[in-house]
């Protein structure tokens, strides 16, 4: 994960840099493969990119392969009915919170990336701040698990400045340039 910020900072900085630059990025595809294993990662990784995501149908709730029949054609694999009955709700719930957020904050799609500093998992903040909208992220992944995460955030915004995390609705107040909240 320590790489994902490379990634993130290159598709960035073409986005707001390169006029001719443009992204559409999936991890499934009918002609590929299916994104599987930990899709809480995935989920969180995938819908912080920077450009446009498209999510393939199943992606946000476990979809499995299934067997093909059809002479050995290989791309039915990917092209099962939806799970509807059978869906991984913690997937789910989670995919839908990080796609609240990413909806919400135009600075997680357009906005420019730079790595911060955090005590656990992979840190940055995203600006966007063009034509009148201004908007300014934090995000962590990868945290280790029910643990205190402090991020830098000095830079950003002043001490005294209360922030929440979204993903639980907790908050807590900038100090030092500083905030710590539970992963």
């Amino acid at each position: 994960s320590g790489s994902i910020n490379n990634v993130y900072n290159d598709y960035a900085n073409k986005i707001n840099n390169d006029p001719s630059f443009n992204v559409l990025s999936y991890i499934s595809s009918h002609d590929t493969a299916l994104c599987r294993g930990d899709l809480i990662y995935q989920g969180s990784a995938f819908q912080l990119l920077p450009g446009a995501i498209q999510i393939f149908y199943g992606d946000e709730s476990a979809r499995p392969y299934v067997s093909s029949s059809i002479n050995g054609v290989k791309d039915h694999l990917l092209r099962s009915d939806m799970n509807w009955n059978s869906m991984d709700q913690n997937v789910l719930k989670h995919w839908q919170k990080v796609g609240q957020f990413r909806k919400n904050h135009v600075a997680v799609g357009a906005g420019t990336h730079k790595a911060i500093t955090a005590t656990s998992g992979t840190a940055f903040a995203r600006e966007y701040n063009k034509n009148g909208v201004n908007d300014t992220v934090f995000a962590v992944i990868a945290a280790s698990k029910n643990t205190n995460v402090t991020l830098t955030v000095g830079s950003y915004v002043s001490d005294g400045t209360l922030l929440k995390n979204t993903y639980d609705d907790q908050t807590a107040t900038v100090s030092g340039g500083k905030v710590t909240f539970n992963s």
